[in-house]
């Protein structure tokens, strides 16, 4: 099994938090389950067979993908086909992230998977062949490296506003309110939603929830013995029914179970 993980070159890295390659994965089940995190993804596939993602409920395929997709910012959790016999190259965006690479509002593709040539036409496709045709993981990051590069010569920038508030809004020691961050910045209410929306692709209020899941996720990981109580209170819960509702919410199951089922990484279980 190969596993590398590659930070893009300057300026790229203001953008795209990584790039993955992975093959040769195998696995004990069939479907992932994989929590929202306030990311966009582009999962380009260089095997031929094609991906399906599934309802969440009743596992019933919903739609299937070839070649390449882009996931847009999740909801809740998508569940999806394992990464058996994969060869797969990932692009994790930054939160608001996307604006350099894409002509049109991230928030239309929020909650989506899109099949990724729809979106950049033979360019992408151009773009899978040159990743198959590179021979090792480092020609591959090379590859995706000039490509996004070569999406958006100008690279503009997020709206400095909303910069800093996801500065804000993902950073251990801000204890700001949104409305407090929307003050800071100026905006009115309506205009500062709109703009994060559309650039991030969440409201403020959903991209913070599930940050703070996020947070969750990673002290779930960090310690032995937990407290939900005193959990859900160090990281600004209402109270524990309020923690439980949100971590049902974005993972499907209470935290217990989660335990229980998760394994190497914390934004995913196994399915079946």
């Amino acid at each position: 099994m190969i596993l590398r993980t590659h930070r893009p070159s300057f300026p790229l890295d203001q953008f795209i938090e990584n790039f993955v390659y992975h093959s040769g994965f195998t696995s004990p089940h069939s479907k992932d389950r994989m929590f929202p995190d306030g990311s966009v993804y582009m999962v380009i596939d260089l095997t031929e067979s094609p991906k399906n993602v599934y309802e969440n409920s009743t596992l019933k395929v919903l739609e299937s993908y070839k070649y390449g997709w882009l996931s847009g910012v999740k909801k809740d959790y998508l569940t999806f086909d394992s990464a058996n016999n994969s060869d797969m190259f990932v692009v994790q965006f930054k939160p608001g992230g996307t604006v350099p690479f894409f002509d049109f509002p991230i928030n239309e593709v929020s909650g989506k998977v899109v099949q990724a040539d729809l979106i950049l036409g033979n360019g992408f496709l151009s773009f899978r062949e040159q990743l198959l045709e590179a021979d090792s993981p480092t020609k591959k990051f090379i590859v995706a490296d000039n490509f996004f590069k070569s999406l958006s010569k100008t690279f503009t920038e997020p709206d400095p506003s909303i910069r800093f508030a996801l500065d804000q809004l993902t950073s251990d020691s801000c204890n700001l309110t949104i409305a407090e961050i929307r003050q800071k910045i100026g905006y009115s209410h309506k205009h500062f939603i709109h703009l994060f929306e559309k650039q991030v692709g969440l409201t403020p209020k959903y991209f913070s929830r599930i940050i703070k899941f996020q947070k969750v996720l990673v002290e779930i990981g960090n310690k032995k013995n937990l407290n939900w109580s005193n959990l859900a209170l160090e990281l600004g819960y209402y109270d524990q029914a309020h923690f439980i509702n949100d971590f049902k919410k974005f993972s499907g199951i209470n935290p217990t179970t989660y335990i229980q089922e998760k394994g190497e990484f914390i934004n995913y279980i196994p399915i079946d």
